[in-house]
């Protein structure tokens, strides 16, 4: 699949059955954009559940606008004015062994992780996990389903029903784009997946190389259910 795009990626795939398969075309980590809105909305959760307080109307106005529209300057003051700065994603990252994300502390989009780790995340969202309260993962899986329609590609690409936040941006390199979430194919077949890009020659590259690569997936685990 990637001998056609002259751009890096990685993907990571769980099924419902707890199988992983991760591949990547380089050692090297990924800038997330905005799929790192993910781990702040999973962080602020994280902190009412264990204060055991309630989101405020602004909070949930918040991450509202940041998960369903990906509005940068939501996610800029949830980290500023609730969480204690850039660097406090560290805290979720250790908390949820994702070893190699490294949180970025002047450029949040340039938070550094893998594929695998975003599975990681993704497993304490969807999965069993101590980390957010069963309310919690209800409230974010609910925002990752309503993507304002401007959002609703990539990995929705073929599925029935998806969870899911994209992140794109550009640099000398090229662009960057990410897609990560909760595929479902109809028959009860589900999975999670993120697959990274970078060094895109444009957005549309990136986005193109994204939902081949998730066609590919839905036809394999299409047929090895036949």
């Amino acid at each position: 699949m990637g001998q056609e795009y002259t751009s890096q990626y990685s993907i990571a795939i769980l099924n419902a059955d707890g199988q992983e398969v991760s591949y990547t075309t380089t050692d090297s980590t990924f800038s997330t954009a905005s799929i790192v809105k993910v781990s702040i909305a999973a962080q602020l959760l994280h902190n009412n559940g264990t204060t055991q307080t309630t989101l405020s109307t602004t909070q949930a106005n918040l991450l509202t606008a940041m998960i369903e529209n990906s509005d940068n300057d939501a996610a800029t003051s949830l980290l500023t004015n609730d969480l204690g700065g850039y660097s406090s994603l560290s805290s979720t990252y250790q908390a949820l062994d994702m070893n190699d994300t490294t949180a970025n502390a002047d450029a949040w989009g340039y938070t550094q992780t893998t594929a695998e780790d975003q599975i990681k995340l993704l497993s304490t969202i969807f999965g069993t996990a101590d980390y957010l309260t069963t309310n919690s993962q209800d409230y974010l899986q609910s925002l990752m389903n309503t993507i304002s329609a401007d959002q609703a590609w990539c990995i929705s690409q073929g599925a029935t029903n998806y969870y899911l936040k994209n992140g794109w941006l550009q640099d000398e390199d090229g662009w960057m784009v990410n897609s990560i979430g909760k595929v479902e194919l109809g028959d009860d077949e589900s999975y999670l997946i993120a697959i990274l890009t970078k060094e895109n020659t444009t957005f549309e590259e990136g986005q193109t190389l994204i939902e081949a690569l998730t066609e590919q997936t839905n036809s394999v685990l299409s047929s090895s259910d036949k």
